[in-house]
């Protein structure tokens, strides 16, 4: 058992084992020992802890776990001793000037940050020199007359500005260059800064007297550099608090949905009362399906808003720790519940392989007046229903009665055509499936459908029922009115809710069918009261006298009136009703439309 302590190390919290709190604090002050007598050395422990810090931070795997003295050792290795410096340090080689080079070390990594010693503005070109190594001159050159393709390069410019973060620690300056984070890099760079700011220093106070380092602060900065630092600062506030708000509207958006799904599951269960069960057990074949179901919607749904919760938090409370645990467990359990959903789905299907249809013929009171009118009404016992959508033109609601529980299914379909003889006809196809044909079979013959006839007015309902005991199998009711040819029938507004895909001679919408007689012709339904053979803007369409022909995709329409004239030279045809002119002959097919 191993003592573990809590230590501060550049400004981040971490929880060490005590033998490796003791190697690690010896280290530390070694290295204080080392920069005693150094220009900066408080800037350079700073560096130093803040690169030991971000060191274990990468290889730790979360904020509770206590480093240990093997990750010390690590660490030491890459920022090395001091006393190897100090003895090192003959060996290396020195310039014309007598001073050490550093060309030989080993360059590590390159990151991009913006340059703030060799900036104009942001150092954004300073940067992607040290990258790319490139003279930045070419960059800035490149940004200046990009400026003037509809400033394409002042956009590119602040928007780099405000991704790339700005090299502030010598780590990051060491990093920006590409060379080794270590002691010696880090001191070498502070005592390269610090001789450059005294040379700036020198320079400036040779003619200026009264020298403050508040004056030489002002002087030495620049206008335009202040006012782009300015607005990078505004913009960086800006987004900022967007994303808190972005934030905040994920943590409320994933505890709203998460509180709907779980409020559906216990209604779909039966939990407080609330009477929709019946869909479901209807639905599913048995309770281990519905167990599992529930159980794939849940993970499916419910892991991912918990997520987006877990995100949420993450942001608005500034936590950058990653934890891997909840990744792997989160992805994990979504994909447990997707073989769960394929698993149910398959199984459910298999209730459905068979198919069974039959038909019964409805009687049907001739009218007197050879019209027959057609009307669609809805039980309003079964209004307040639980409804569900299926898909564009088929639903159904699940309902409770005062003596049972039925299922209502809106699948009603009524279709118009052509009877062989001279009597209204009225045919009831009905559709079932099971897994198997006798209860495809079952599931077909046990539909319970209702229309009344009051003379020559037939209520047709929008819906059948099927009892509780009766297992959901996506049924359906098609209803076949057979109209003899010279009779008619008037379609009431409310019988767009059961009329289905009408043929009639002028291709009219069901929708527009509605509120107008419709008289059978040998060529099929043609309504008598309005002229549909006009378009909405009154041009002449297709009526029940005209045809139409397709030539090389263009489409003519030609009347039963117009004059055909054959020969030994093939076939012409002038209408001049539409306008048009085709001849067919040996060279062959000709379509002129005089209108145009």
């Amino acid at each position: 058992m191993n003592k573990t302590l809590t230590v501060n190390i550049g400004g981040i919290v971490f929880h060490i084992e005590e033998q490796a709190y003791e190697k690690l604090r010896k280290y530390i002050d070694a290295i204080k020992t080392y920069f005693t007598s150094s220009d900066g050395r408080d800037e350079i422990i700073q560096d130093i802890e803040a690169r030991i810090a971000e060191m274990f931070q990468e290889k730790i795997k979360s904020s509770q776990q206590p480093i240990v003295e093997s990750e010390v050792d690590e660490v030491i290795n890459v920022m090395g001793r001091p006393e190897q410096f100090a003895a090192d340090r003959d060996d290396r080689p020195y310039d014309a000037a007598g001073q050490a080079t550093y060309s030989s070390y080993t360059r590590g990594y390159r990151r991009i940050y913006r340059d703030p010693d060799d900036k104009v503005i942001g150092g954004v070109c300073a940067g992607l020199s040290h990258r790319f190594g490139i003279d930045p001159l070419w960059l800035r050159l490149a940004f200046a007359i990009s400026f003037f393709a509809f400033g394409t390069g002042l956009l590119l410019y602040i928007v780099l500005m405000i991704v790339l973060p700005k090299a502030k620690t010598t780590a990051e300056k060491l990093e920006m260059r590409g060379e080794p984070v270590n002691i010696e890099n880090i001191k070498r760079s502070v005592a390269e800064e610090m001789d450059s700011i005294r040379d700036r220093m020198n320079e400036f106070t040779k003619g200026n007297k009264n020298f403050n380092a508040d004056t030489f602060s002002r002087k030495t900065g620049s206008v335009l550099e202040n006012i782009f630092e300015t607005t990078l600062d505004i913009i960086k506030s800006i987004l900022k608090f967007a994303v808190k708000v972005i934030a905040v509207f994920m943590l409320l958006f994933g505890l709203v949905l998460f509180g709907c799904l779980l409020i559906a599951l216990l209604a779909i269960l039966g939990v407080g009362g609330i009477d929709v069960p019946v869909f479901f057990t209807n639905f599913f074949l048995t309770p281990s399906q519905q167990f599992w179901g529930f159980t794939a919607m849940f993970l499916l749904i419910g892991i991912p808003l918990l997520m987006l919760v877990y995100q949420g938090i993450k942001i608005l409370f500034r936590i950058r720790h990653e934890n891997s645990m909840v990744r792997y467990i989160s992805g994990s359990l979504i994909a447990v519940g997707f073989i769960m959903a394929i698993a149910v789905g398959f199984s459910i299907s298999k209730n459905y392989r068979y198919r069974d249809v039959s038909r019964v013929s409805l009687p049907v009171i001739q009218p007197a007046n050879d019209t027959l009118y057609i009307d669609a009404v809805k039980n309003e016992r079964y209004s307040n229903g639980f409804g569900i959508h299926i898909d564009d033109d088929d639903d159904f609601s699940v309902v409770s009665g005062t003596l049972d529980s039925i299922m209502r299914i809106r699948t009603v379909r009524l279709d118009i055509q052509k009877a062989p003889g001279d009597s209204f006809e009225l045919v009831k196809v009905q559709i079932g499936r099971g897994s198997n044909r006798e209860e495809a079979a079952l599931s077909s013959r046990n539909m319970n459908y209702k229309f009344e006839q009051q003379d020559s007015l037939i209520l047709f309902d929008q819906s059948f029922t099927i009892s509780k005991d009766v297992k959901f199998r996506n049924q359906k009711i098609n209803l076949i009115l057979r109209v003899p040819v010279g009779k008619t029938i008037y379609l009431d507004e409310n019988s767009r809710y059961v009329i289905y895909d009408i043929d009639n001679v002028t291709n009219t919408y069901d929708g527009l069918m509605t509120g107008h007689y419709w008289q059978m012709t040998p060529r099929g339904l043609k309504c008598t009261d309005y002229d549909f053979s006009r378009d909405e803007t009154g041009h002449e369409g297709i009526g029940d006298n005209t045809h139409r022909i397709t030539i090389n995709g263009k489409e003519v329409d030609i009347s039963s009136d117009a004059k055909v004239k054959i020969d030994k030279h093939g076939i012409e045809v002038t209408d001049d009703k539409n306008n048009v002119h085709v001849k067919v002959d040996k060279d062959g097919v000709k379509v002129e439309d005089k209108g145009e």
